[in-house]
């Protein structure tokens, strides 16, 4: 496995992609399995790497994401974000409202931002919320942002736990992997 090395404390961490979290005074950076140093100390958080892009948050509280080679490669302008699934992830724009949607690797919105709550995508598929109407309104989308008209249920019969879809033939679709 690999480790996070604090200057306080050393923590057991299982991380993707074979690369470290280095700690200098709460500022971090990456390094490689053989120590050396592959980023800058310069951001607040590093999350795992999924799909080969870690997300990160800058010393202003906004989030972004580095690449293997510790290059930024999505600039730190995001409110929060997810993680990279099916080549998307769902982050959130701040404006007089919280507003999510989802970009691809190059940083470009593919679904623009405009929902109150935002998953990740299994199987071609994300589950999305439109609070907007103070109503709970769960909305089935695919990696194009078409909505799909479907029954959402909140407990999934078939694995005892996550979301999973009704059809209306009665079929219970898994969408929790």
């Amino acid at each position: 496995g690999i480790a996070i090395v604090s200057s306080l404390i050393l923590k057991d961490e299982i991380y993707d992609e074979d690369y470290n979290s280095f700690d200098d005074m709460s500022i971090y950076g990456l390094i490689d399995i053989a120590g050396n140093k592959i980023s800058q100390n310069k951001y607040s958080q590093i999350k795992e790497f999924y799909e080969g892009l870690a997300a990160v948050c800058n010393r202003y509280l906004k989030w972004g994401f580095i690449n293997e080679k510790g290059d930024e490669v999505i600039p730190c302008s995001f409110s929060n974000v997810k993680y990279f699934s099916e080549g998307l992830v769902a982050v959130e724009r701040h404006s007089s409202y919280s507003n999510w949607g989802y970009i691809n690797k190059n940083g470009e919105y593919i679904i623009p931002p405009k929902y109150s709550k935002a998953s990740r995508f299994i199987n071609g598929y994300a589950i999305v919320e439109d609070n907007w109407t103070f109503k709970s309104n769960k909305i089935l989308i695919d990696n194009q942002g078409n909505e799909i008209r479907a029954k959402i249920l909140d407990f999934n019969p078939l694995i005892g736990f996550g979301y999973c879809i009704k059809e209306d033939n009665g079929i219970y679709f898994n969408i929790d992997g």
